[in-house]
C-alpha cells in the first residue's frame, strides 16, 4: 500500500505554505489522513482525530475525535495528551447541559489526567495544559464535590489521593461521593504511560449516557 506516502501528503496539508507555515489544514489533509489510516497507518489517528475536532475538512465530531486522539494516546504519543484531554473537555461540555461534576459521568478526572501527562511531557502543548490544569484545579478546590460547600480561607479541604481532581470539605463526603459514582470517573494519576485505551468502549458508554440523559 500507500499509506507512509499517503501520511506525508497529510501533514504537508496541514501546512499549505511549507514546514515554516502555520497549521492551517486544507480538505486535502483529511483526505489523505483518512486514506492513510484506512490502510493500516496508525500514526495518522493523533491528526485525523485533530481534524475531527476542529472540523477541518471534514464534519465536526467530538466522538470520533475522541476515538482516534484515543488511539495515539494510548500508544503513548506525547503530541495527543493534550489533544485528548481537550477532546474530552469539550465533549463534557456538550453533555449533560454542560453539568460536568455529575458522580459516575464527571469528564474532569480523565481531563486532568491526559492535561497533566501533556505538561509532563515537555512538547509545544505543555504551556496550554499547564493553563487548562490550573483552571479546573483552582475550580475544584474552591468548593466540596459531594456538599458543594465553598472553601473558605484557612479551611482544609482533602483531595482524592488516587487522582487529585477533586476535593471534599470531609471524610463523610468523600465517602459518599465515592459511592455516588466517582469510583467511575477517578483515573489513578500515576498510570503508567502508554496505558492502552478502550476508546470505542468509552465513546459507546458516552452516547448510552447521553441518550438516558436526552429521553
Amino acid at each position: 500500500g500507500y499509506c507512509i506516502p499517503q501520511w506525508a501528503l497529510a501533514l504537508r496539508y496541514t501546512k499549505p505554505g511549507g514546514e515554516d507555515d502555520v497549521y492551517a489544514p486544507t480538505p486535502k489533509a483529511s483526505f489523505y489522513a483518512t486514506l492513510a489510516y484506512s490502510q493500516g497507518e496508525e500514526m495518522v489517528s493523533n491528526l485525523l482525530g485533530r481534524l475531527h475536532l476542529d472540523g477541518d475538512g471534514v464534519t465536526k465530531s467530538h466522538y470520533r475525535a475522541k476515538h482516534y486522539i484515543g488511539q495515539a494516546a494510548g500508544r503513548g504519543d506525547g503530541t495527543s495528551f493534550f489533544n485528548f484531554a481537550r477532546t474530552l473537555y469539550e465533549l463534557g461540555q456538550c453533555q449533560y447541559e454542560g453539568v460536568m461534576d455529575i458522580p459516575g459521568h464527571s469528564c474532569i478526572p480523565r481531563v486532568l489526567f491526559w492535561a497533566r501527562k501533556a505538561h509532563a511531557a515537555s512538547n509545544e502543548y505543555r504551556e496550554v495544559a499547564a493553563e487548562l490544569i490550573d483552571t479546573l484545579e483552582k475550580d475544584a478546590m474552591s468548593r466540596c464535590a459531594n456538599c458543594k460547600k465553598c472553601h473558605v480561607a484557612n479551611e482544609k479541604f482533602k483531595t482524592c489521593v488516587r487522582c487529585k481532581a477533586v476535593w471534599y470539605c470531609g471524610r463523610d463526603c468523600q465517602v459518599k461521593h465515592w459511592k455516588d459514582g466517582h469510583q467511575a470517573d477517578c483515573v489513578k494519576r500515576e498510570m503508567v504511560q502508554g496505558v492502552v485505551l478502550d476508546a470505542q468502549q468509552w465513546i459507546n458508554e458516552d452516547r448510552g449516557r447521553t441518550a438516558l440523559h436526552s429521553s
